[in-house]
C-alpha cells in the first residue's frame, strides 16, 4: 500500500503544496509517532494527541495523521465523547491492538 499525503479536491492551494512537501519517509516516522502515543497513552481525543505532540508537529499534521490511521484501520472511535477545553464534545480515539504478531500492515509504517 503506497503512503502519501493528500488533499481534498476543494482545499486550498497551501494544502496541496503541504501534502506534495511531505515525502514517504517523513509521513511513515509522523504516522509511527502518532500511532505510537495513542497505543502508549491510551485512548485521547485530538485535543489532547495534539497537546502530546506539541513541537514534534502541526496540530493539523496531527489530526491529519491520526485520520489516516483510521482510514488504514489502525485507530479507531471508541464511542466515547469528552467535553474539550471549547465545551464542545469530542470523538475519543484509541489504537487497536497490536498482537505480537505484527498487522502486515505495519511494515509499510
Amino acid at each position: 500500500m503506497p503512503l502519501h499525503a493528500v488533499a481534498r479536491r476543494g482545499d486550498p492551494s497551501t494544502s496541496w503544496a503541504a501534502a506534495n512537501s511531505l515525502d514517504p519517509e517523513t509521513l511513515r516516522r509522523t504516522l509511527r509517532l502518532v500511532l505510537h502515543t495513542i497505543q502508549d497513552r491510551g485512548p485521547m481525543t485530538d485535543e489532547h494527541l495534539v497537546d502530546l505532540l506539541e513541537g514534534a508537529m502541526s496540530p493539523s499534521g496531527a489530526r491529519s495523521r491520526r485520520a489516516e490511521l483510521v482510514d488504514l484501520g489502525l485507530v479507531y472511535d471508541t464511542g466515547q465523547r469528552l467535553v474539550l477545553r471549547s465545551g464542545r464534545r469530542a470523538i475519543v480515539w484509541a489504537a487497536r491492538w497490536m498482537s505480537p504478531e505484527p498487522l502486515p500492515l505495519w511494515g509499510q509504517l
